[in-house]
């Protein structure tokens, strides 16, 4: 008897966010960007990849810096229009005398575009890692997103003094956080 052949594939499924009539909120200039990494398996049962599981999720946002910058809109109001995470990137990337990409930015990486582009969470369950899976997921999310970016940031920081205290009680127990060390200074070396 032949053996039967599986297929295994991994997808992103992004999922965009924004209101449908702009108003003057500064969130309107912040596209929330949120994907779920999915594993599919094709076989003689299964032909249309039917078989499929959750096995990740990523959290990015698009800034819209240049809209922004256009329509009078304080980036500092922007940054702080979303969430405690976002507004972590402010200082790092926005000059607040010219409200405007940092100057040293600008240079070294030749900005050509003042969109900014967020990788903030990328998380994979514990059976699906070490496949490359959160660096395929980051680059799908550049290749995407970043075109109109002139900048694309991530901040590494491990998931358990992050996504772990945000918590998502459907999300958090396939993570596994518990098998995550716990010191920070040992998780961040």
């Amino acid at each position: 008897r032949e053996s039967e052949v599986s297929i295994e594939t991994y997808h992103v499924n992004f999922q965009l966010e924004g209101p449908l009539i702009n108003t003057v909120d500064p969130e309107d200039y912040v596209q929330d960007i949120t994907g779920d990494i999915t594993r599919h398996v094709y076989n003689e049962k299964t032909p249309d990849g039917e078989d499929s599981e959750l096995v990740g999720r990523l959290v990015a946002w698009l800034i819209q810096v240049g809209r922004a910058n256009e329509e009078g809109q304080a980036l500092s109001e922007v940054f702080d229009s979303i969430d405690g995470n976002l507004e972590e990137y402010y200082g790092p990337l926005i000059d607040p005398k010219t409200d405007d990409l940092r100057l040293p930015l600008k240079d070294k990486y030749q900005v050509l575009h003042s969109d900014i582009l967020i990788i903030d969470e990328i998380m994979i369950v514990e059976r699906h890692r070490h496949k490359k899976l959160g660096l395929a997921a980051m680059m799908r999310t550049m290749e995407t997103f970043g075109g109109g970016a002139g900048l694309v940031a991530i901040k590494p920081f491990p998931l358990q003094f992050g996504a772990a205290k945000r918590g998502d009680p459907d999300w958090n127990p396939k993570m596994d956080f518990a098998k995550f060390c716990t010191s920070e200074n040992e998780a961040i070396k």
